[in-house]
């Protein structure tokens, strides 16, 4: 009860701390947070809207979470965020309780719940508005309701039937690859172990029965109600075209993935490494666990599941982190119990590599001063690094391995400390609520104010006014919006005719434009601020 009650306290220190601090961040935030806004002003708990139309880019779980939120605490950044830290926090302890399940060694357990709190990735998906964290927590959930009741025939009926409802809010967080994920799990691992017979009991099929009665209705109504406008967003467009097409191609490499792996797990990055070794060479002396080859399986399977696909992006593979996590524990456990030279090794990697953050931090500190902390705050950050890096070298060479396991446990949650320090110099960097405050100051802000990409959905969600998007010569949105698209000098032109006056939220690439075709047209472009990477320009008549 001792450890739960830490790790509880531990789970609202890295989750919950802070989330206020920053404004809803562009675009993605203001994606949900807006969505749910306009379903709460329509009353609808079904269909997700939109700039005013519904849109289907995801299933309808995580906007209701965000409305229940916003009936406690409105839409602010720490109701908003209140939900994925939660499901971020119930993914720990449920790595806990399948590290218990799973090995005879407690520790393990707590090690595992201990690296994946504060793996610099995982951490920081539980902090945002995402669908992602929401997902993970029910894949994992899932998964280790299953382990349980492979474990415990006991309690296998009811297990069973708890790995399908997770399977079915899984699906309707995100789509169909919530039942594809951890099904294929289970049947590769009951496969590998000459058990298939298991999925043959009665409450296996009592599960199914329940899944389809909880998963399948929100579909079949969105198909009723929309037809093909619904099966063309949600399932060509954002499931089918994903697979062939890349969204971001700078992302579509073969080492996309397994990179991304390895930095997100930051400050574990060589454990992890080492912790694949031990499990491989369990594999070739065919001398391993069932709980090892279930968390290998688990891995392999959301790792394949998205490394064919074109359009790649590091959230995708967010439910593998919760297994990495708890092998890594497996793994640390192991060397502080047998292996002092291995985890000294381990441990002054480590500290060598927690550097590398704080003194970036210094460099860009001088360089880029108008995105991090002043040069004072950042050498205050360096002295208290090397001061805290220093006390877990003592540690090592006092063969305190465990203490300095739980300060390498601290590097994540102080850089995001870090983070919320500067917060008011990031701000204007990252959201689009100062801009906004200062539109609503100005005169005449009736028709559409012109945006870029990646301030559009921002400048809606604060202002709540009418938004169209100026893209010329870049990639449009992978998912259409129902907002007016000016990719060409020609329908730029054509949208500032009907404007006497146009107020604009644009990035310096599509200022340059706005200059260039105010210019051919004779209208008059003011500069009238600019917060962060966003300039606030009025174009007006010349005369006016």
């Amino acid at each position: 009860m001792r450890k739960i009650v830490i790790l509880l306290l531990l789970l609202v220190v890295f989750f919950f701390l802070g989330n206020h601090i920053v404004s809803l961040t562009n675009p993605d935030e203001v994606f949900y947070v807006q969505t749910a806004k306009e379903m709460a002003e329509r009353g609808t708990w079904s269909t997700p809207y939109l700039f005013g139309q519904p849109q289907f880019e995801k299933p309808i779980l995580t906007y209701d979470f965000l409305r229940l939120s916003a009936l406690v605490g409105g839409f602010t950044p720490f109701s908003m965020r209140f939900f994925p830290a939660l499901f971020g926090a119930l993914g720990v302890l449920a790595i806990y309780v399948l590290g218990i399940l799973g090995f005879p060694d407690r520790r393990k357990a707590w090690l595992g719940a201990l690296v994946l709190m504060s793996s610099f990735f995982y951490l920081g998906m539980g902090r945002v508005v995402f669908s992602d964290m929401i997902f993970s927590a029910f894949i994992t959930l899932a998964l280790v309701v299953f382990y349980w009741g492979y474990v415990t025939q006991q309690h296998r009926r009811w297990a069973f039937v708890l790995f399908y409802v997770f399977c079915a809010l899984a699906v309707l967080t995100k789509g169909p690859i919530g039942f594809l994920i951890p099904f294929t799990a289970i049947i590769l691992f009951l496969a590998i172990k000459g058990q298939l017979d298991v999925i043959m009991r009665p409450s296996f099929w009592v599960g199914l029965f329940l899944f389809l009665l909880l998963a399948i209705p929100w579909y079949g109504a969105m198909v009723k109600m929309y037809g093909n406008g619904f099966i063309d967003e949600f399932f060509v467009n954002d499931h089918i075209r994903r697979i062939f097409e890349a969204e971001h191609a700078s992302n579509d490499k073969w080492y996309f993935y397994p990179l991304a792996i390895i930095l997100g797990m930051f400050p574990w990055v060589i454990f992890v490494v080492t912790a694949f070794v031990m499990y491989g060479r369990n594999i070739i002396l065919r001398n391993i666990s069932s709980t090892r080859l279930f968390l290998l399986i688990w891995v392999a399977t959301v790792l394949l599941t998205f490394q064919f696909a074109h359009s790649k992006l590091v959230s995708y593979i967010l439910p593998l982190f919760p297994a990495l996590a708890l092998m890594v524990g497996d793994f640390l456990d192991e060397e502080l119990t047998r292996n002092a030279r291995t985890i000294r090794l381990h441990l002054l990697f480590s500290c060598l590599a927690s550097m590398f953050i704080p003194v970036v931090l210094l460099v860009f500190a001088f360089k880029y001063p108008m995105y991090l902390p002043s040069k004072a705050e950042s050498i205050g950050v360096l002295l208290f690094s090397f001061v805290m890096m220093g006390g877990m070298v003592v540690l090592v060479f006092r063969r305190k391995f465990l203490g300095c396991v739980y300060v390498l446990a601290f590097q994540t949650l102080f850089v995001f400390m870090c983070i919320f320090v500067s917060a008011h110099r990031l701000e204007d960097y990252v959201a689009s609520k100062n801009s906004a405050s200062f539109l609503k100051t100005q005169p005449e802000v009736q028709g559409k104010i012109l945006c870029s990409k990646m301030f559009l959905r921002g400048i809606r969600f604060y202002t709540n006014k009418d938004v169209a998007l100026i893209s010329i010569g870049r990639a449009p949105l992978f998912s259409p919006h129902p907002v007016p698209v000016l990719d060409d000098d020609a329908k730029v032109i054509d949208f500032l005719k009907t404007h006497p006056v146009t107020y604009c939220v644009l990035d310096s690439a599509a200022r340059e434009d706005i200059q260039r075709i105010s210019g051919l047209m004779g209208r008059r472009e003011e500069l009238l601020r600019v917060m962060g990477n966003q300039y606030i320009v009025r174009i007006t008549l010349v005369n006016s």
